[in-house]
Parts: C-alpha cells; sequence; structure tokens
C-alpha cells in the first residue's frame, strides 16, 4: 500500500503488458455511493484524466470495476507527494522551491487552456518524481 485517503487506497502495483510500475487506486464504492456526487465527481475526474494528456499530469491507463470497488490503473510517480517531502526535508533552496512552483503552474496554465480547474490543490496532490 502506497498511500490511503476518505474514499480507498492506492497500491503499487506491475503491468503484466509491459512490467512496468504503476499505481492502483481502489475506491470502494459503498463510500462513494453514499453521496451521489462523489460518484458523478469520479466520473468526471476519470474523463478529464483520459482527456489530458501533459507530463506533469498522472497518466490514467485503465479502469476497471468490480461489484464493491472501482479500480484506476495509474502512472506510478517513485518520489511520493509533496507534503511528505515537506516533512521530511527541513531545507529547500529558494531555486528548488521556484523550480516546484513553476512546474506546478506550467501543468494549471495547461489545465486552464483546456478550460479546467483543479479545486482541490495541496501538497498531498502535488507528486514528486
Amino acid at each position: 500500500m502506497l498511500g490511503q485517503g476518505s474514499f480507498g487506497k492506492v497500491y503499487l502495483g506491475t503491468s503484466k503488458r509491459n512490467d512496468k510500475q504503476v499505481a492502483i487506486k481502489s475506491l470502494g464504492k459503498a463510500k462513494l455511493c453514499k453521496k451521489y456526487r462523489d460518484i458523478k465527481c469520479l466520473v468526471r475526474e476519470i474523463e478529464l484524466l483520459r482527456l489530458l494528456n501533459h507530463p506533469g499530469i498522472v497518466k490514467l491507463y485503465e479502469v476497471y470495476e468490480s461489484s464493491s470497488h472501482i479500480y484506476l490503473i495509474m502512472e506510478y510517480i517513485k518520489g511520493g507527494d509533496l507534503l511528505h517531502h515537506l516533512k521530511t526535508k527541513f531545507i529547500y533552496s529558494e531555486k528548488d522551491a521556484a523550480y516546484l512552483i513553476m512546474q506546478a503552474l506550467e501543468v494549471l496554465n495547461y489545465c486552464h487552456s483546456k478550460n479546467i480547474i483543479h479545486r482541490d490543490l495541496k501538497p498531498e496532490n502535488l507528486m514528486i518524481e
């Protein structure tokens, strides 16, 4: 297990197609179905991830569904999230911080050019490779 959120867990897996590591996001339907809005938001997120093609956005490879879960097979980013890096690295140089912000702004600019807003920007949603 790589991490856990309010609706599910993320696991490390290996693709049978090419032996590459992937992240498997497992979302419990019971938790999602408690609020109709959450299912609607998930479907929209899947649609958007399939639409977007940018090196700074995690790629969605496949979506599977069982009776109890929805599984998103996604690109695995080895470095983890920014929150983890902020907690473990005590000092970031101004140059390093500027580089991270520049990359995030480039991705946001790309999304905005497609009329998409993120709505949940926070360090744990920014992956570091």
